[in-house]
């Protein structure tokens, strides 16, 4: 038996479900939307949702756009990991992270506070960004009380900007006719989605570079098809996989990860709901794999045909 990170040559893990940020696979709608929010953060754009089924994503977007405005000087981030509290209770923490010396816990004075040293860091031109993920867990008042912080401005820009990042319950709850204001607020909207079959494949191989491995290729083709279809795309799902296949590769001797690992890897997983994969569905795959194997072929002998003419 091999321990698994000195059989693959790794330096970390390359699948943890704890979002890392310095994993975070800057590519397609990723990087763009990390590039999108950065620019919605310096423009000082007031309110900035960003929503995503469970494991696409949000927490690791979230905490890589901590990092990235974490290096620019003139901005102050607030930052609410889990929102589930009452009004007083958010204020109070909003102040405490300003280094507002608390007095009395009236949401009155406290917003009065909150509104005093915004005006002080904008005159320092300082920019403050609130960014609160799971925001789908807050209740009507609370978002209602977010909705009256990001009144506080001076004539000419926001005197804070909030970027929310929540599961779709979120826009749900913000269809309520109480909570439209906040709603009619929202600057951007954005909306993550599961990754496609390439995108998976990138996503594999990227962090197993990151990891320390030479190339990240593991995968066998066929291997890939399945994870992707037991996947269907979702992040945290294939870190969840390929962290056992990896495992058992390791145990197996063996440096590719093959279908029949990942289907291993699958049944030591009874949480994930199984998809399975039809004979039809592998047979259709090999014959793919044959036809474009066999173009290749003539496509070279083609080119070096023409090469000895």
């Amino acid at each position: 038996m091999h321990d698994m990170m000195e059989f693959f040559k790794l330096r970390e893990k390359p699948f943890s479900l704890t979002p890392d940020p310095d994993f975070f696979c800057d590519f397609n709608q990723y990087g763009k939307l990390i590039s999108q929010l950065k620019t919605n953060a310096l423009n000082g754009e007031g309110l900035v949702v960003v929503t995503a089924e469970i494991g696409l994503g949000k927490t690791m977007l979230c905490r890589k756009l901590l990092q990235t405005l974490d290096d620019i000087d003139h901005i102050e981030i607030l930052y609410v990991p889990n929102p589930k509290l009452e009004p007083t209770a958010l204020l109070t923490n909003i102040a405490e992270q300003l280094l507002i010396d608390i007095s009395s816990v009236d949401a009155a004075h406290l917003t009065n506070s909150i509104n005093l040293r915004l005006i002080e860091l904008a005159r320092q031109r300082k920019q403050v960004i609130c960014i609160i993920d799971e925001a789908q867990v807050m209740g009507a008042d609370t978002l209602e009380t977010l909705r009256l912080l990001t009144n506080l401005e001076t004539h000419k820009r926001k005197l804070i900007q909030m970027f929310l990042f929540g599961q779709p319950e979120l826009m749900r709850l913000l269809e309520r006719e109480s909570l439209r204001q906040i709603k009619q607020r929202i600057s951007y909207l954005y909306t993550l989605q599961p990754l496609s079959f390439s995108e998976c494949y990138q996503y594999v191989c990227r962090r197993l570079v990151m990891a320390g491995h030479p190339d990240g290729i593991v995968l066998s083709k066929t291997a890939h098809y399945h994870l992707y279809k037991f996947s269907r795309g979702v992040p945290r799902v294939v870190n969840l996989i390929l962290e056992k296949a990896l495992t058992i590769a390791a145990a197996e001797n063996k440096t590719q990860i093959t279908t029949d690992i990942i289907k291993k890897a699958m049944d030591l997983s009874p949480n994930l709901e199984k998809k399975t994969v039809s004979r039809f569905d592998e047979l259709l795959l090999m014959f793919i794999i044959v036809a474009i194997a066999t173009l290749s072929v003539i496509l070279l002998y083609r080119i070096m045909g023409d090469g000895l003419q």
